[in-house]
């Protein structure tokens, strides 16, 4: 539960005095939601980044190797330097879906995960 502390400042027979109460904060476009709940197994998708397709589509070939997996082709940059791809696949539990992303990550031939 947000709580945030609201002042008041109020008057009390002549003298100004503080006083402090908790109240519900609504929730902002700021704030963090809560981690949702990711029911096992599930599809899902990472998008990675890179400059070389190729090279990318072998990185999730080399990480996802036992894993069946469609690897489909998602945008190019407007200079033609970058390129993304989407990667689909069923992840068992949160275990495999972070090991899948920090495998993917730290491939050198993929520079960022989505």
């Amino acid at each position: 539960m947000n709580e945030r502390w609201t002042f008041a400042l109020l008057a009390e027979k002549g003298l100004h005095t503080i006083k402090y109460w908790k109240q519900e904060q609504p929730r902002t476009m700021f704030e963090r939601p809560s981690r949702p709940v990711i029911e096992y197994p599930c599809p899902w998708e990472y998008k990675v980044i890179g400059e070389n397709e190729s090279a990318m589509r072998q990185a999730v070939a080399d990480v996802m190797i036992d894993i069946n997996h469609k690897v489909t082709f998602s945008h190019t940059s407007r200079t033609g330097k970058y390129c993304s791809l989407l990667v689909a696949l069923i992840v068992a539990d949160e275990d495999e879906r972070t090991s899948l992303f920090t495998s993917l990550k730290a491939h050198p031939a993929i520079m960022m995960v989505l």
